[in-house]
Order: C-alpha cells, then structure tokens, then sequence
C-alpha cells in the first residue's frame, strides 16, 4: 500500500510540474537558494510578470521562528491569493495558487507575524 502511495504521489509530482505556469521572463536557476531576511512585522515583495491563464504557483519556507504571511496582488492593487492561516507546525511554510487573467506584474508579499526576525526561500513559478 505504502508503495503505491508513494509512486501516486511521483506520478502526480511529474504531472504537475509538466503542466505548471511559467514566469513570462524566466529566472536562471539558482544552486543553493540564499534564504531571505525579514524583520519583525516586515514586508518583502517579490514583483514578477505572469503568463494568462496559466495557473501560477508561489511557495515560501521559513526557519520555523515566526508565523508568515503570503499573500499576491494585481496590478490594481487587488488581492487574487492568500495563505496567512496559521499553525503551530507550519506557520511559516506558505503555498499559494492562482490563474491570471490577463499578462501583467504581481506583487508577492511576504509578512511577518511576529516579534522576531525570520528567513525564508521563495520561489515563483
């Protein structure tokens, strides 16, 4: 049973990934990804240009210091996706998905819900 399982999930992985968005200009790959600082109650934004409908992916992991928020706006200025739910375990592990409708710039927010500096990798597909 764990066998199946697990070549379900690799299979879903691979179907994922082959069908997943892509940044209108590609970023170069990065080996080891330095993770990024944030203060306490901090603000770090990410802007990028997103194809149209293509669904668009951003995931966010932290050091486990303090709980994250994610969260992506339009150009307009209008929140399309969020992930500030928070628990104990992964408080600062962050997903989000959304499909723009149109080709144009978002902003992804990463924010900072507590007393203490954190880190965190990002990264944007």
């Amino acid at each position: 049973m764990r066998k199946l399982i697990a070549a379900s999930l690799v299979g879903l992985l691979l179907c994922v990934s082959w069908s997943s968005a892509e940044l209108v200009t590609p970023r170069e790959p990065e080996g080891k990804k330095e993770r990024v600082p944030i203060s306490a109650f901090g603000v770090r934004a990410f802007v990028d240009t997103f194809k149209a409908n293509e669904e668009a992916v951003a995931i966010a992991s932290g050091i486990g210091d303090t709980c994250l928020g994610f969260y992506v706006f339009d150009a307009a200025g209008n929140c399309v996706a969020k992930d500030d739910v928070t628990h104990s375990n992964t408080g600062d592990d962050l997903h989000v998905r959304w499909v723009p409708a149109v080709e144009t710039r978002y902003s992804v927010e990463v924010r900072n819900a507590g007393f203490d500096r954190n880190k965190f990798q990002i990264a944007l597909r």
